[in-house]
């Protein structure tokens, strides 16, 4: 290398023919550092090649700037087609750059590797190009597609092969269970790939090669289901996994933003019941006798349950959308390769697939009014990462539930049933290793049989079960003695979310929020569960949570969609999902937890939400929820008069002296009437308050006082105490309050007897 003219370049490692023919470049970027003193003009550089399989070019530069650099720019090159078409193995080539400025001259030596027509680099270095080798254009696809056709017209009664025309999921299913049948008609074995053959790349076989052969391995399978999906109007994905590669089709007309993807979620989401937009199925069953298409769909959703095996899915019709090609068709003509002249295919016009639910997106997304009691409601909630309703950790502090019929135990428990849940039965241990489908199975087996017994087992041993039982129980007592609210729930669904400010560390939080109760059975013989007589509701704080930090509504949950007469699971965790769908890793999981859920301020938020009809019958309260007076307030007049000559004065009593201004304000309230009194410090405000609230316990009126700071509390509250009736007084939304303060202070009230109204005062009052 000459130190004084430097090459800089990006440049591939192996050249393929999906390169070449989708005009990837050789070379990214080159750039020539002059590191002389003077400038270098009418300087000439060649791109040559040895041996000469890629064509030589000569770029002129008239003048490289001294201690400059100049971005001579990209390469794509020209490649001997009839060269790589007949190349059987892998061939080093040097990349020789030359620079030649008069009597000077640089040279340098890159080394590039030129591979088979078939020979796929790999998803390390342009994973996208991968659908190249996606051909369906082969004759061997359309032979498959006629056999399709037929086998089609035998599950639905027609022959027709129209990718998404019948807007109907279910349709597209059954077309693409006709192409699973038609190919493992063809009784196509497995073969075993190399290592790292996903990551090292390898040379593909072809449709027609699998077919004729018999034989492939996962991504030669792959690669022949997607030319076959595609040649049939269908959408396929190449999805990558460690070690394993799987086929997903998007069920409506539907394509992703970017050709590769790299977020599992955001296939999951898609996957999901009542989403039903992809569906993903194994190719690898095609060799197995007896497997049909029901059963490789199973056991492709159950590859993609563990999002670390997760490499990347590439969408091929975004591929084609930018503008890679599939590899033309090579075929043998006088003793050498040569690519055939590409068909157009004219389409014209197993066992049946389960029919899927899909719920639809409807006004629920839309960007609606929100009333001013759903504004109200929502300030009552926390909103911070220390609420369980937002982060919780179910494992940690909750208790996970093995459910295998998540809305069969919903409506059961909602009915009235009760069940007992136990621990982890010790023979669960080896399966819950068992990551496989295999192990799912068992598991979900197991569970159902326990169901029918009405048991349903826990992830915990006896002694912790017991142990998080005990605290359960107590937890939830003491919320009902102290607070008056229900904190037990059972959490149906969680959503699995990351934070803008933490983006790595994953966060759930339940969906559905069902009031239960539970009672402990004994040391060590499990909990029995029941429902309360209170109705479930979606995680509004989660709502409001989401909405505030990302901009995400989840309108239409609350109340619970319900049909008939259960809440409707399907179309909660639907709506969910369809919300988060942007959201990169975010996920529904279909889960149960038990857990201790509460709400900051919860008592004033139900409170509020359960007696709204009530306040509104004041029309101060209705005019704050609309926004304006809508009805005239009666105007408290100033008199110049005495006040006691003012109508109802003489049914007003003064424990605390009173000015005329005082008192005005004091009949004011015993008028019923809506005021804002102002004043500023030392002119009574307190005095006055103190007789409003005696005035209305002399008419047994109960009265809520309430203030910004503690010490506008305890002074009324002295004062009260002052004149004698501050045993009436019950200091009960303080964060100072005590369970036996609060009980001493009613014992209080409840021992004072009442003194009866002396008759003898009235008359001498009154003369």
């Amino acid at each position: 290398m000459n130190e004084m003219i430097r090459f800089s370049l990006e440049a591939m490692t192996q050249v393929n023919y999906a390169g070449y023919t989708n005009s990837m470049e050789i070379i990214r970027r080159l750039t020539l550092e002059n590191h002389f003193e003077k400038d270098l003009d009418q300087a000439e550089l060649t791109i040559s090649f040895v041996p000469e399989v890629i064509k030589s070019q000569t770029i002129e530069i008239p003048r490289l700037p001294s201690k400059k650099s100049v971005d001579v720019g990209s390469f794509d090159g020209v490649i001997d087609a009839e060269f790589i078409l007949s190349l059987t193995e892998k061939q080093p080539v040097e990349m020789k750059l030359q620079l030649k400025a008069g009597e000077f001259q640089v040279e340098e030596v890159h080394l590039l590797t030129v591979l088979p027509y078939d020979a796929w680099c790999g998803y390390e270095e342009m994973p996208e190009l991968l659908a190249a080798f996606s051909v369906p254009n082969h004759p061997v696809i359309k032979n498959l597609l006629v056999r399709s056709g037929e086998l089609l017209k035998e599950l639905v009664g027609e022959a027709a092969i129209k990718g998404y025309e019948a807007h109907d999921p279910n349709y597209v299913l059954k077309q693409i269970s006709a192409l699973y049948s038609s190919v493992a008609e063809a009784k196509v074995n497995y073969i075993a790939p190399s290592k790292d053959y996903l990551s090292m790349g390898k040379r593909i076989r072809l449709a027609d090669e699998v077919l004729e052969k018999g034989y492939g391995d996962d991504l030669d399978l792959a690669l022949l289901f997607a030319g076959l999906l595609e040649s049939s109007g269908l959408n396929p994905l190449i999805i990558l996994l460690e070690n394993h590669c799987t086929v997903g089709v998007w069920l409506k007309d539907e394509v992703y933003p970017e050709m590769v993807n790299y977020d599992s979620s955001s296939i999951s989401k898609r996957m999901a019941r009542g989403m039903n937009q992809i569906c993903v199925f194994d190719p690898l069953l095609v060799t197995q006798k007896g497997m049909n298409f029901n059963q490789a769909m199973v056991v492709g959703s159950q590859k993609l349950e563990d999002p670390s095996n997760f490499i990347l899915s590439l969408d091929l019709k975004r591929a084609r959308l930018v503008g890679i090609k599939p590899l033309p068709v090579r075929v043998i003509e006088a003793g050498k390769f040569i690519l055939a002249r590409p068909e157009v295919n004219q389409l014209e016009g197993a066992v049946l697939p389960k029919e899927l639910s899909v719920v639809e997106e409807g006004e629920e997304h839309s960007q609606t009014q929100i009333s001013k009691q759903k504004v109200w409601e929502r300030k009552l909630l926390d909103l911070s990462l220390r609420n369980r309703l937002i982060n919780h950790h179910p494992d940690k502090t909750g208790m996970s539930l093995t459910v295998h019929n998540l809305e069969l135990f919903l409506k059961d428990l909602m009915s009235g049933q009760e069940f007992n849940i136990m621990h982890q039965p010790e023979d669960w241990g080896h399966i819950l290793t068992q990551r496989n489908e295999t192990g799912s199975k068992i598991l979900y087996e197991l569970a159902e049989q326990e169901y029918h017994s009405n048991r349903i087992r826990t992830n915990l041993d006896d002694k912790s079960l017991d142990q998080l039982g005990d605290k359960f129980v107590k937890g939830a007592r003491s919320s009902l003695e102290e607070t008056g609210a229900n904190s037990l729930y059972l959490g149906i669904g969680n959503l699995m979310w990351y934070s803008r400010q933490d983006p790595d560390t994953l966060r759930q939080a339940p969906l559905i929020l069902i009031p239960v109760d539970i009672v402990d059975k004994g040391y060590l013989s499990g909990l029995l569960l029941k429902a309360r007589e209170e109705e479930g509701h979606f995680n509004i704080t989660l709502t409001e949570m989401l909405k505030n930090e990302f901009g995400i509504s989840l309108n239409g949950l609350d109340p619970l969609p319900i049909k008939d007469g259960e809440i409707d699971v399907l179309k909660v965790f639907s709506q969910v999902r369809s919300a988060v769908l942007q959201e990169k890793k975010w996920d529904v999981h279909e889960t149960v937890h038990l857990g201790l859920f509460s709400f900051s301020r919860f008592i004033m938020w139900r409170d509020l939400k359960d007696n709204m009809d009530e306040f509104s019958k004041n029309k101060l309260v209705r005019s704050l929820m609309a926004g304006e007076l809508i009805e005239p307030m009666e105007p408290i007049e100033l008199t110049e008069d005495f006040i006691d000559d003012v109508e109802g004065s003489t049914d007003i009593i003064y424990p605390m002296s009173s000015d005329a201004s005082q008192s005005l304000a004091v009949l004011a309230a015993a008028k019923g009437k809506s005021f804002v009194l102002h004043g500023p410090p030392g002119t009574g405000k307190s005095q006055t308050i103190t007789n409003i609230i005696a005035n209305a316990l002399l008419k047994d009126q109960r009265v809520l006082f309430v203030a910004q700071k503690m010490a506008a509390l305890e002074v009324v509250e002295r004062r009260l105490k002052t004149i004698g009736i501050n045993a009436f007084c019950l200091e009960l939304h303080s964060n100072k309050s005590r369970k036996k303060a609060v009980l001493d202070q009613l014992e209080q009230s409840i021992k004072i007897q009442r003194i009866p109204k002396n008759t003898s005062f009235e008359k001498e009052k009154e003369a």
